[in-house]
């Protein structure tokens, strides 16, 4: 997600399209995280509706590149008196996907259906693969997510 030394900053945005990072980066752990949605008509966001979630910690104020085309950002949360873009996805200028996250930090969070379904679904769009028509069931055995090779 990010380093600590300013001078890597640059590479992961040139990877990943976003980071926390340099002497400046911002993190703390938010209560009663109101998730909302940026992009409904994106497919990661397919199927899932703004929600809430008891805690989270999200690094906030990041770095992104300078006008990027085709980034998106798709999830946002209230933070210190800001709503903060914490979710992303950007189809790269080298015709890669890249998705930032910059929560998944407590595991109890993976109890709740739709943080599954943001997850999941953006692995399946970073790896170009089709999204079915409702979104991702999370509660699908991991057998039956196995995806087509390429």
């Amino acid at each position: 997600m990010g380093a600590r030394d300013a001078k890597l900053i640059a590479p992961f945005l040139k990877l990943f399209g976003g980071c926390h990072g340099g002497p400046d980066r911002k993190y703390t752990v938010v209560n009663k995280a109101k998730f909302q949605v940026s992009a409904p008509k994106h497919p990661v966001m397919t199927g899932i509706q703004s929600f809430e979630l008891p805690f989270e910690e999200f690094y906030y104020k990041l770095k992104v590149p300078k006008n990027p085309k085709h980034w998106t950002p798709l999830v946002k949360v209230p933070i210190k008196g800001s709503v903060e873009t914490v979710g992303w996805a950007w189809e790269r200028p080298d015709g890669g996907r890249s998705v930032g996250y910059s929560g998944l930090h407590f595991h109890v969070n993976w109890r709740h259906e739709q943080y599954q379904r943001l997850i999941a679904q953006a692995v399946l769009w970073a790896l170009k693969q089709p999204m079915p028509k409702e979104g991702l069931n999370p509660k699908l055995k991991p057998e039956m997510l196995e995806l087509r090779r390429r």
